[in-house]
């Protein structure tokens, strides 16, 4: 695939052992992309490389005065297209990159599914599709880690719902459904962005870490009662349930922090 390269600084030098591995997900409008990127700019230059996953999906970073990451010029809808991406990435992106984003996952599962059922419609085996589609996100997510980058994999949200008898908990929306659970388990770090509106305040843009503790300067804000039934989770160690939502923040509270974030 045709790949436009703006390179980063050296950087890939500098990744910690063990490097950030996040779910970012959210309703629309929550500046998800804006702040993945920005967590791996500095001054004109992002190292970071961006895989679009839908039409248009980096028309937004130029428009908040950022960077353009190095990224894949075609919008990549199939599983073919991602599995070159990663292998060009493994191959020229090492020194040049520290971070993937992936922008959206939750696309990305949708196109795949749909070519996975029209290639899977003459055979009687309902199980070859989703474990075809299990197969597939799981060997993502190794290549990611053999890359040794960071890496953000943006998802839209799927709330709490009830659907054929069936209770889900809210998530990063994943075709099919029954995939958010297995997914889950193979994540290290999972955050849900969203708004909260303290009384008599301007709406604050901020993170569910999956902590337990509600953070005293919140208070008396409570937290939205289904605010347990969303999936997150977080090997950073961070206790609050909520911290605001700046992406670089949160990785460099690791403790040891990761290296240049």
């Amino acid at each position: 695939m045709p790949i436009d390269i703006v390179e980063g600084d050296s950087a890939y030098q500098n990744i910690a052992a063990l490097p950030a591995n996040v779910l970012l997900y959210g309703p629309p409008g929550s500046e998800k992309t804006t702040d993945a990127v920005r967590a791996f700019c500095s001054g004109n230059t992002c190292s970071a490389f961006f895989i679009p996953c839908e039409d248009g999906a980096l028309k937004i970073i130029p428009a908040r005065g950022l960077p353009v990451p190095g990224h894949v010029k075609e919008t990549v809808k199939t599983w073919q297209q991602m599995v070159e991406t990663i292998a060009w990435l493994g191959q020229n992106g090492r020194g040049r990159y520290r971070a993937v984003i992936i922008d959206t996952i939750s696309t990305l599962t949708a196109n795949m599914y749909k070519d996975l059922e029209a290639a899977n419609a003459s055979s009687k085996n309902k199980y070859l599709t989703p474990v075809a589609m299990r197969g597939a996100l799981f060997q993502l997510r190794e290549w990611i880690r053999m890359l040794g980058m960071h890496c953000v994999m943006i998802a839209h949200a799927m709330p709490p719902t009830v659907k054929d008898g069936v209770f889900y908990l809210g998530g990063p929306l994943l075709a099919p459904k029954t995939m958010i659970e297995d997914y889950h388990g193979q994540l290290d770090t999972v955050l849900r962005v969203d708004y909260l509106t303290p009384v008599g305040r301007p709406p604050m843009r901020v993170y569910w870490t999956g902590g337990n503790t509600w953070p005293a300067e919140l208070n008396p804000l409570q937290p939205p009662v289904d605010w347990r039934y969303w999936r997150m989770k977080n090997r950073e160690g961070v206790a609050q349930a909520v911290v605001p939502a700046d992406l670089a923040a949160f990785l460099r509270a690791r403790q040891p922090p990761y290296a240049n974030l």
